[in-house]
């Protein structure tokens, strides 16, 4: 019971943070003229995530402040998935994403860029992931409109264990109770990093 009440309890901060999140970004971007940017993304997991992931698919908005012709500095939040496969006959959920962080971009040239993307990766499920540290370095072209990058996208994540209920078959007792259900809790977690190269596109405002 105590475990069924944290992960309830982590739900309904991660909507919270989430509807907090996005109320922010809404009132950027109906007083944001320029710096504001809407993106989508996909990859190729691999290493740990490529185990037990076919693909990693993404979207996320942004709002930079120009501190020089060249450097760009500013927020970032999205929403990423990677899509589980079947591995021996079971397939696991797949794991769904919140990245929050910080973003900064150099102009190596006018049509040519570099950046970063550095924060903390929210973990929306399974319930028996925690997230951790995010990153995303990336190399692009832009113009005037329009952002096309490539870039390695990750994040540190710990699994942990989980209750479940066991049916205990046989005869129920003399009194006709039934045996009924036990729970049982795994102990123990292990880390993992969920990681892909990835291509992105960014709409500019």
């Amino acid at each position: 019971m105590i475990y069924l009440f944290r992960i309830k309890n982590k739900l309904i901060m991660k909507k919270l943070l989430l509807c907090a999140v996005l109320a922010v970004f809404g009132m950027i971007s109906a007083n944001a003229q320029e710096g504001f940017k809407v993106g989508i993304n996909m990859g190729l997991p691999i290493g740990d995530a490529s185990d037990n992931s076919s693909l990693e698919l993404g979207a996320d908005v942004a709002y930079l402040w120009e501190l020089s012709d060249e450097f760009h500095l500013g927020a970032t939040v999205g929403y990423g998935t990677f899509i589980a496969k079947e591995v021996h006959g079971y397939k696991p959920d797949n794991i769904g994403f919140m990245p929050i962080a910080a973003t900064a971009q150099y102009s190596i040239t006018e049509s040519i860029f570099a950046g970063a993307d550095l924060g903390y990766a929210l973990v929306l499920s399974p319930s028996e992931v925690d997230g951790g540290l995010y990153y995303l370095p990336k190399v692009g072209y832009q113009n005037d409109l329009f952002e096309v990058y490539v870039g390695y996208k990750g994040f540190s994540a710990k699994t942990k264990g989980a209750s479940v209920n066991i049916d205990i078959p046989g005869d129920p007792f003399p009194d006709g109770t039934d045996l009924g259900d036990i729970e049982v809790e795994t102990e123990g977690s292990s880390s993992i990093t969920m990681s892909a190269i990835v291509i992105g596109f960014n709409y500019r405002f």
